[in-house]
């Protein structure tokens, strides 16, 4: 199983960071991708993001599109939790945003647990490779959210 920890200081309130963490079309598309592929988020569930609400994502790329994974929430506590697990496709274990108030904003910490198929290679690749993948690619993501949130104070302002 793959694992990936890691946490960025960000100059906005808990709040606000929140409710952009819970906004997946967001999220995703703040994600660094190759160019010219992007992100499609169906949320399946009505009502508001809760534990329950259930999302399919797809990547695009020209009229090559392809179902990645669904996804459910299974954890929420409002401005502190939003933790999802997939229920088909990219087999994460755990998707996991947690958020922490300190003295300069808040502190997002993203944590991933993953499976590889194939066991033994895909132990192998993973240590060779795919991790050290996801760990670069996780912090693009987390500055680009960062740069997001403190060039965009108001965008999820809980006021």
């Amino acid at each position: 199983m793959g694992f990936v920890k890691l946490s960025i200081e960000i100059a906005a309130l808990a709040e606000d960071v929140f409710s952009l963490v819970k906004d997946e079309k967001k999220m995703l598309s703040l994600v660094p991708l190759p160019l010219k592929w992007e992100f499609h988020v169906e949320k399946l569930t009505d009502g508001p993001v809760r534990v329950g609400t259930k999302y399919r994502v797809s990547a695009r790329r020209g009229k090559l599109r392809r179902v990645l994974w669904t996804a459910e929430v299974v954890g929420l506590v409002e401005n502190r939790l939003y933790h999802t697990k997939s229920t088909s496709g990219f087999n994460f274990k755990v998707s996991k945003w947690t958020l922490e108030p300190i003295s300069v904003g808040t502190r997002l910490t993203r944590t991933l647990e993953y499976d590889l198929p194939g066991w033994i290679l895909g132990t192998v690749a993973d240590w060779l490779w795919v991790n050290k993948k996801i760990k670069k690619k996780t912090e693009e993501w987390l500055m680009n959210i960062k740069r997001y949130m403190e060039r965009n104070p108001s965008a999820y302002s809980a006021f």
